[in-house]
This record gives structure tokens, sequence and C-alpha cells, in this order.
């Protein structure tokens, strides 16, 4: 017996699965910008207090608060660890994101959290298209 493609018959394919939700649209959405960067281990401490007066600051400032976050370096020859600010909001309390990108990161320069890294910080920016489960 010869099987007939459902264009051929004119019908939908059925599925086992329902079809997943529409994404959300950005503005009633959650959204994320991840802020990583590479500090010397001996740096942890001098680095979660400068962290702490940007934290303070962040306050002060319109948008998203951050929480930090570290990878701890993989074995004892490496001599720095993975560190990254994560700040979680409404999509629209970051409002224009180059912008909220500059206040932050001028706000970490004045904290002194960019003068212990081992290199520059990189942007991340990502929005919530389905959002977890409740349970």
């Amino acid at each position: 017996m010869r099987c007939r493609s459902p264009e051929a018959t004119g019908q939908a394919e059925a599925t086992d699965a329902a079809a997943p939700p529409a994404p959300r649209s950005g503005l009633d959405g959650e959204a994320a910008l991840y802020i990583y960067y590479r500090a010397p281990r001996e740096q942890a401490a001098a680095l979660i207090a400068a962290f702490g007066r940007l934290l303070e600051a962040a306050r002060n400032m319109p948008g998203p608060a951050p929480r930090l976050m570290r990878r701890p370096a993989g074995d004892d020859m490496q001599t720095a660890d993975t560190w990254m600010e994560v700040w979680s909001s409404p999509v629209e309390h970051f409002g224009d994101l180059s912008e909220a990108i500059q206040r932050i990161d001028a706000q970490a320069a004045r904290s002194g959290l960019t003068a212990l890294l081992d290199g520059s910080r990189h942007h991340e920016y990502f929005e919530t298209v389905m959002p977890a489960r409740s349970s």
C-alpha cells in the first residue's frame, strides 16, 4: 500500500505532542544581562567587596538589580576564577540596552571592580521566550 503525504491529501499531519506556546513578547517577559569576567583567585575578597559597592549603587540606579556568581577554577594549576553578574528583571526595566550596559559598566569602574579583573567584561543579553513551569 502506498502512503500519501499530508500535502497530497490536503490534510494536516497529526502530532502526538501539543504545539509549544507562542513566544512571549519582549515587553511582558523577563530578561537577564549576564556579565562575565575572570579575576585572579587572590582577588576574590576584594572583588566581592567591590561588588557589594556596585550592588549598593545599583539600588539607586533605574533598572535591574544584580547577583554575583562564581565558577571556581577547575584545578589548582589555574590561578583565576570566572565570575558572573546576573542582572535579571522585566524587559522594560532595562530600557535602552546599550545605555544600561554603559551605566552598569561605569558603576563597576567606580566601585573598583574592573581594576581587579584579568581581562575585560563580556556582556550577553537574553529575553525569556518560555517561562519556567510552576509546580
